[in-house]
């Protein structure tokens, strides 16, 4: 499976991307809908019932919480130490914030999209909140202060640069490389300095008990969701594909964002601090 590239979609996964932007308040369409539009079809009926629920403020709040645990679980490991001018040049480390700060913000919302869906096809029983400030529209947009970034194909990369990505996704078990690393390689040198921090995190047993604790926090948080996605196994008949079927292209999205999160988390307090980490990068 490769990823469908934004420039070489059809009208309607474009209609449908654009609206994944607007509502998720981020300027790339990020992985997991980049997987799931291999399937048109896919994607149009995981979109059409996600986006109640992420067009709410109990969404972002939900986020904004579990990237805070992460910020604060990370700092006390002292997992990425400031890049300072003396290693890189400022304007690598700039371009390296934008992608750091555009990720710390959407990935704690793709945990909990991919969580909610693999609860719902698990039939779980969900608790929607009842406070009808959680259910308020959250504004629709990307915000203006976030700039897109490019995102570099791997054939356009070195060797060595294919070979860290290569790493990275064996060590997150990813089903594509994500967004996030893509982005970094565009920036100089700075995806090898960082890689070479996170990857000796990413062995430890440390790192497993945080990321086991981002998926105890986002299982409850989408217990609480306002909305039910209201899918059943029996749909994806329609489209040619089974329950089971999605269910695993979901679950190894769903093992794989605390770790992304984590190492977002990481690089962030290494570069602005833990106070501004455990701050939403671009706040409502």
């Amino acid at each position: 499976m490769t990823l469908t590239s934004e420039h070489k979609i059809d009208d309607c996964v474009g209609g449908i991307y654009e609206d994944i932007k607007a509502t998720l308040r981020v300027s790339i369409v990020p992985l997991p809908f980049r997987l799931w539009s291999q399937n048109p079809r896919l994607l149009e009926l995981l979109w059409s019932r996600l986006r109640s629920n992420l067009e709410t403020r109990y969404i972002e709040c939900a986020a904004d919480r579990i990237r805070k645990q992460a910020a604060q679980m990370v700092s006390n490991h002292r997992v990425a130490h400031r890049v300072d001018t003396d290693e890189i040049s400022l304007f690598t480390i700039q371009k390296s914030r934008v992608v750091i700060d555009i990720h710390h913000y959407i990935n704690p919302k793709l945990l909990l999209i991919v969580t909610s869906l693999v609860k719902t096809l698990q039939r779980d029983t969900f608790n929607p909140i009842t406070d009808p400030r959680f259910c308020l529209s959250i504004p629709k947009g990307i915000p203006t202060e976030m700039p897109t970034i490019p995102l570099l194909e791997k054939l356009w990369l070195s060797h060595d640069k294919r070979r860290v990505l290569k790493e990275i996704q064996k060590a997150l078990a990813l089903p594509k490389i994500s967004t996030e690393y893509l982005g970094l390689a565009y920036c100089g040198g700075y995806l090898e300095r960082a890689w070479a921090e996170l990857k000796s995190f990413t062995r430890t047993n440390t790192y497993s008990e945080l990321t086991e604790h981002l998926q105890l926090l986002a299982r409850t948080l989408v217990h609480g969701l306002p909305f039910s996605l209201n899918i059943g196994w029996d749909e994806f008949t329609s489209i040619g594909m089974s329950g089971l079927e999605v269910l695993n292209r979901i679950m190894p999205l769903q093992n794989a964002l605390p770790g992304l999160i984590l190492h977002m988390a990481a690089l962030k307090v290494g570069m602005d601090g833990v106070e501004k980490a455990s701050q939403s990068p671009y706040p409502i």
